[in-house]
């Protein structure tokens, strides 16, 4: 199993905002066989988005372990932004925080928020009487945000799975699928025209 077909099963699935398990064991697999060869011209960088690339996949298919043997090796933005990911679905809200304030902006920024935005807007039937205050006053934040704002997802996130919160899980996992696409296809440019193939 090549790349584009990995990516393509992972788009049909959205991963929980707190994975206990993982959600395709053969795809598990086939992650774990990718080889990462960067483009000639992209070098020591390219090979690291490769490895981050590999630790987004496996973060996607719920494998939080493999991903964090992974992006934990990989010290570039990029990977820190993918280890914080990891800390946010395990749990470790202000760890997650940590390694977002390390990774900084990220190019995906502003295509994250417009469709952060977009499906909050979209979906604000789902979410907008809910009981718990605080975490409708987070996702309104976020809708209404100039910029995408990590550590404001993240305290939705925690608030949603702690207080058990169900009118908001669909749209906060509807917005970290998109996250999780477009920070796997940046990290796949970044690679300088990558290969991933099976070994």
């Amino acid at each position: 199993m090549l790349l584009n077909d990995i990516r393509h099963k992972l788009l049909a699935h959205t991963p929980s905002l707190a994975p206990t398990e993982i959600w395709d064991r053969e795809l598990e697999r086939h992650i774990a066989r990718l080889t990462v060869l960067p483009a000639a011209s992209s070098g020591k960088q390219g090979e690291l988005a490769g490895l981050a690339l590999k630790a987004g996949l496996h973060l996607w298919n719920g494998s939080l372990d493999a991903s964090h043997r992974l992006s934990q090796d990989v010290e570039t933005p990029l990977g820190s932004y993918w280890h914080g990911i990891m800390h946010r679905m395990e749990g470790d809200y202000s760890n997650a925080n940590y390694w977002f304030a390390r990774a900084g902006r990220q190019p995906i920024h502003e295509a994250l928020q417009a469709a952060a935005a977009a499906a909050l807007a979209r979906r604000e039937s789902e979410w907008r009487h809910m009981e718990q205050i605080g975490l409708r006053s987070k996702l309104e934040a976020i809708r209404c945000a100039p910029v995408w704002t990590p550590a404001t997802f993240t305290a939705a996130v925690e608030l949603c799975v702690r207080s058990g919160q169900s009118a908001a899980r669909p749209v906060l996992e509807e917005i970290q699928a998109e996250e999780l696409r477009l920070l796997a296809d940046y990290s796949y440019e970044q690679g300088g025209g990558l290969t991933l193939g099976t070994s």
